[in-house]
């Protein structure tokens, strides 16, 4: 709008209001700025500090976005809440993530939740087609048992 304005026929009304329009915002930012820099030095770090302040605050909003909408496509990939995969669960407790050793905590999972009566749900994974789910507590068994076989205390 402004390269429209400056470019026009200023004997147009409409044009001529732009231009007056866009020289007086000018005049108005050129005296701010001139203003501001006449400030002490610490009132201006503190205008610094605010706006980069503004500026993390917009960032963390945009994660909290961001972090909700991921939690939101976990939740429903995974289903039933404190139900994961194999992979999920290592990925979240920083934990070996090698496909083998995947392999033994789910199998080694599965038994416990059979000892319950229970058994794994299942998840569609983009690499596996479907993988099993299981509740978060029967994992942490896993896991600490795969640990211990393997002569590492969990």
């Amino acid at each position: 709008a402004y390269l429209v304005a400056m470019n026009g026929d200023p004997n147009k009304p409409q044009v001529a209001a732009a231009q007056s329009y866009f020289a007086e915002r000018t005049r108005q930012a050129e005296t701010t700025e001139t203003s501001l820099a006449s400030l002490p030095e610490w009132v201006q770090q503190q205008m610094a500090t605010l706006v980069q302040v503004g500026r993390l605050e917009v960032e963390q909003q945009r994660q909290a976005g961001q972090l909700r909408e991921v939690s939101a496509r976990v939740e429903a990939l995974e289903g039933a809440h404190d139900w994961f995969s194999a992979l999920g669960y290592a990925k979240l407790h920083d934990l070996p993530t090698a496909q083998g050793y995947l392999r033994r905590v789910g199998i080694a999972a599965g038994r416990v939740l059979r000892e319950t009566g229970s058994a794994p749900g299942k998840t569609q994974h983009p690499a596996y087609g479907t993988v099993n789910t299981y509740p978060a507590w029967a994992l942490e068994r896993a896991f600490a048992g795969i640990a211990v076989a393997a002569g590492r205390t969990a």
